[in-house]
């Protein structure tokens, strides 16, 4: 019985630790005595059937738990805070026990060590999510709406507002702003052939020249040239040093200076 005993407190005690980590970082705030509370969330979770209390009861007694736990744990000055936390930490609660649910259901009942392993696994993968998720926030944070007007024709993109572009045009001493291949075929109808042959007419383009693209240890040469103007949301630039660069900007089709910021 001791044994039982044991494990059921070992099993507790990691479920909650890793709720109120997972709880941490979907919000993305410090948490602090959280061994603390998820020893007293264990305790509690093992002794609360001795008390054989009704449905009602339970679910009370949970209530109440999830409040002094999430107290315990997290700091909040706001009523609007601490809701917020209490939720996320109820919804990680729900998203672990149905995890763990379904495996059961589907193999039926289960070791303490199998269990363990499936809410470990489920903690990291719900790690990697809500970082992918969090990169992506700050990613669409510095994506801007962006017009490129040049000889009557308008294109708009989205570009991303890199702070440590600081490239500028070693002839006009501009910033220079990084398109893909994309946009700049949008702009002019140039095949990627002539692009990588250089075999691009540059009388087409205005002031067309070529730059170096990165360190001096691995640097290329990208082709720099002039349109008439950009709009970067209330921010106009006249005669802009556009560069084109082939690799792939994902969500965006533009990397703009940091003097955009």
């Amino acid at each position: 019985m001791e044994i039982i005993v044991e494990y059921t407190l070992l099993q507790n005690f990691i479920i909650d630790f890793l709720i109120f980590k997972t709880t941490a970082k979907v919000l993305r705030v410090k948490c602090h005595f959280i061994i603390l509370a998820s020893i007293l969330g264990a305790i509690v979770a093992l002794i609360s059937p001795l008390f054989h209390l009704s449905k009602i009861g339970e679910f009370l007694l949970k209530m109440f738990l999830a409040v002094l736990l999430v107290s315990i744990t997290f700091s909040y000055k706001k009523f609007s805070s601490f809701l917020k936390i209490y939720l996320t930490f109820f919804f990680c609660t729900f998203l672990y026990g149905g995890v763990c649910a379904f495996f059961v259901q589907t193999f039926g009942q289960l070791s303490t060590v199998i269990i363990l392993s499936i809410i470990i696994v489920t903690y990291f993968v719900l790690g990697y999510l809500i970082k992918f998720v969090n990169k992506r926030k700050e990613i669409e944070k510095f994506c801007l709406e962006v017009k490129l007007l040049n000889e009557g024709k308008t294109c708009e993109c989205k570009g991303f507002l890199d702070t440590g572009n600081l490239l500028s045009d070693p002839i006009t001493n501009k910033p220079v702003n990084l398109i893909s291949y994309k946009l700049f075929r949008e702009l002019f109808n140039v095949d990627i052939a002539d692009i990588l042959t250089k075999k691009i007419d540059m009388k087409n383009l205005k002031f067309a020249h070529y730059i170096n693209l990165g360190t001096v240890a691995d640097s290329s040469k990208v082709l720099a040239f002039e349109i008439d103007k950009i709009v970067v949301g209330e921010k106009e630039q006249e005669k802009p040093v556009l560069a084109l660069c082939l690799k792939n900007f994902k969500s965006y089709e533009m990397i703009l200076h940091n003097s955009f910021a």
